[in-house]
């Protein structure tokens, strides 16, 4: 699966150790290669007045880039990462108990490649 910010290609089956010890919110131990995070859009929808949540799944680069809190934003986060997949583009949040899982999700970083 690719990163749907930088476009590498992570292999699901391989963890990694996180890079940046320094961040101090992760663990010393191998994890995921991918993260899944919530993007807020920057507009309100018109009929309920609610931003639009969408997910990114990011390599451990892409994550320390974000520098996330609980969620990113679309204008302050997401757009300045220059990512490969755009915010309009980006799926809504598997609801399902997988939710947080990147395989949840399509990878949409080859997607936009081939396009």
């Amino acid at each position: 699966m690719k990163c749907y910010g930088c476009g590498v290609e992570k292999d699901m089956e391989k963890e990694e150790v996180y890079p940046y010890p320094e961040d101090d919110r992760l663990t010393t131990d191998p994890i995921p290669p991918l993260f899944v995070i919530e993007c807020e859009s920057e507009a309100r929808d018109p009929e309920t007045g609610y931003h639009d949540f969408r997910v990114v799944v990011v390599c451990h680069e892409c994550f320390h880039k974000l520098d996330p809190d609980m969620w990113i934003s679309e204008k302050h986060c997401w757009n300045p990462l220059n990512p490969k997949v755009p915010f309009n583009k980006l799926p809504k949040k598997n609801k399902e108990e997988d939710g947080w899982e990147p395989n949840a999700y399509p990878n949409l970083a080859e997607d936009e490649n081939e396009s």
